[in-house]
């Protein structure tokens, strides 16, 4: 809602200006968070500062929470999608990928779950700029992760393997 956007930026406001953080959002729609982090196929990923959230783009993503077979090949994935974010915030997590992401430098976040996206990110984010303003934790610009793209195919090269661009 325009009132919660209104109050998340006014508690933000005494952040620094330069200060920036990417967040990673677990959402089905509706402008909330309102996905669990293992059933996500998608994220929505949004650059929070004290002027607010503004949606980078979505990273695909294979859902983690398959029931074992196949979950650490899809965390793997899951984790480079999000290498350049801060945080994740979702509706839930369980304790096993909290512990990954937050090893991987992510932070789990189910603080906000069902709130709207941007009062929940301002709210993420003002936390993050006490953390940082006590020295807490130091932020840093973390490269954009690299897609994967699908193999196009071998391409002739007449020896029979494929070409290395």
């Amino acid at each position: 809602s325009d009132a919660a956007r209104e109050e998340g930026l006014r508690a933000v406001a005494a952040a620094p200006a330069a200060l920036t953080a990417r967040v990673a959002v677990a959402t089905k729609g509706g402008g909330t968070v309102n996905e669990h982090f293992g059933h996500a196929r998608e994220l929505q990923v949004y650059e929070v500062s004290a002027r607010g959230a503004a949606f980078v783009g979505h990273r695909k993503v294979e859902h983690y929470c398959r029931g074992g077979d196949g979950d650490d090949d899809a965390m793997t994935g899951l984790l480079a999608a999000i290498s350049d974010c801060a945080a994740v915030l979702v509706a839930r997590v369980g304790r096993c990928p909290k512990e990954q992401l937050a090893a991987a430098g992510v932070e789990p976040v189910d603080a906000y779950a069902h709130q709207f996206i941007e009062p929940a990110a301002l709210a993420w984010f003002q936390g993050f700029a006490a953390r940082v303003a006590a020295g807490e934790v130091t932020p840093e610009r973390r490269a954009e992760p690299v897609p994967v793209a699908a193999p196009a195919g071998p391409a002739a090269t007449g020896d029979g393997a494929a070409a290395v661009a």
